[in-house]
C-alpha cells in the first residue's frame, strides 16, 4: 500500500507527539516535549515528505538529526533551533537512534499565528531570515531565555485560569519577535561581509521563495510573482539571478518539480490527477515538462 503524501494538519501533529508530552490550546497550538531513548526514534517526518499547516519552532535539547527542507539539508545538534513554515516540504533524513534525544516544539496553526499582533515581516525582513536558513545555534543567553519562555507557557497552560488562549497568544507574539532578534543578530555570521545591496536583495528572494512555496501548485508565470511583489519581471529576475544564482523560472520550476516527484512517489494518485492538482493543461504538456526536467516520463519515474 502507497504511503500518501500530503499536508498535515496541527491536530494530527499534535497526535504524533502523544497527549501525555503535551499542553496545548485546542487545535491551534501546542508546546511538545519530546524525550527518546537510544532504541527509539522522532515519531514523524522520517523518510516520508510532509508538509504541516502551521509554524513550528523546534529547540534541540540533545541529540542530532539531519533534517530536509525543501531539497536543502540542515543539521540539528544540541542549543539549534529550526523554525518550520508553512509550505516547506520537510523530511528527517537522518535520525540516530542509538544516541536518543530531546527536542521542544512550539506549533501554531496559521489560522491562529494571523491572529496574533506583531508586525509578520519583522520575522521575514532580513536577509538572514528563517526561510534562506531555517536553523541557528542559539548561544547561552538565548538558550537560557528560551528555556524560560517554554516554562512560562506550561505554566500558564496549567494554571486553567481565565484567559488562558489570549496570555498564550501574547507569549507567542514576544517569542517571534526575539526569534526574529536572533536571526538578525546572525546578519554578519550568515551573510559574512555581503553589501547592504545584497543582503536587499536577499530579502525580495526570500519573499519571492515563499511566494513560490504557496503558490507554485497553481501558478507558474514569472509575472505573477512579480505583480504580487509590485515590481517588473526585469527587476524580479536580476535581483534573483544576482541573490541565488538562479533565473525566477529555475525556483518556480524546481518547486513544481519536487512537488511532482513527492506525489508520483508517495501518492496513490494518478498521473491524470497530479496533472489537475498541479494545473497543467493536459497530460502531454505535463510529461515534456517532466522529462524535460528529469530526463524520465512520470511513468518511468514512478516505476523506477
Amino acid at each position: 500500500m502507497n504511503q500518501i503524501y500530503t499536508t498535515i494538519t496541527i491536530d494530527q501533529l499534535k497526535k504524533m507527539f502523544g497527549i501525555a508530552s503535551i499542553k496545548g490550546v485546542g487545535d491551534d497550538f501546542f508546546i511538545g516535549d519530546l524525550k527518546y531513548k537510544g532504541e527509539g526514534k522522532l515519531p514523524f517526518f522520517n523518510n516520508i515528505p510532509t508538509r504541516i499547516d502551521g509554524y513550528v519552532g523546534l529547540f534541540c535539547v540533545s541529540g542530532n538529526l539531519t533534517l530536509s527542507l525543501d531539497l536543502k539539508e540542515f543539521k540539528v545538534t544540541r542549543n539549534t533551533f529550526s523554525v518550520i513554515t508553512p509550505g516547506n516540504i520537510i523530511r528527517i533524513v537522518d535520525n540516530n537512534p542509538k544516541a536518543g534525544g530531546h527536542f521542544i516544539a512550539v506549533v501554531v496553526s496559521s489560522k491562529y499565528m494571523a491572529k496574533m499582533r506583531f508586525d509578520m515581516g519583522a520575522f521575514f525582513r532580513h536577509a538572514s531570515s528563517p526561510v534562506a536558513h531555517p536553523t541557528i545555534l542559539l548561544n547561552r543567553t538565548e538558550v537560557v531565555l528560551a528555556m524560560k519562555y517554554y516554562s512560562l507557557m506550561k505554566n500558564v497552560l496549567a494554571s486553567k485560569r481565565p484567559f488562558v488562549a489570549e496570555s498564550i497568544m501574547a507569549l507567542c507574539s514576544s517569542l517571534v519577535y526575539e526569534v526574529a532578534g536572533s536571526w538578525q543578530g546572525r546578519q554578519k555570521e550568515i551573510m559574512g561581509d555581503a553589501e547592504e545591496a545584497h543582503s536587499r536583495n536577499r530579502v525580495l528572494y526570500d519573499r519571492f521563495i515563499r511566494l513560490v512555496a504557496k503558490y507554485h501548485q497553481s501558478e507558474r508565470s514569472v509575472q505573477f510573482y512579480a505583480d504580487k511583489l509590485c515590481i517588473s519581471t526585469k527587476y524580479l529576475a536580476k535581483v534573483i539571478k544576482s541573490a541565488s544564482g538562479q533565473t525566477p523560472s529555475y525556483w518556480i520550476d524546481s518547486y513544481v518539480i519536487l512537488e511532482a516527484q513527492n506525489l508520483l512517489r508517495y501518492s496513490s494518485d494518478t498521473i491524470k490527477q497530479i496533472v489537475y492538482k498541479l494545473n497543467f493543461s493536459n497530460q502531454s504538456v505535463f510529461q515534456k515538462f517532466f522529462k524535460a526536467h528529469t530526463g524520465m516520463t512520470p511513468l518511468e519515474y514512478r516505476k523506477k
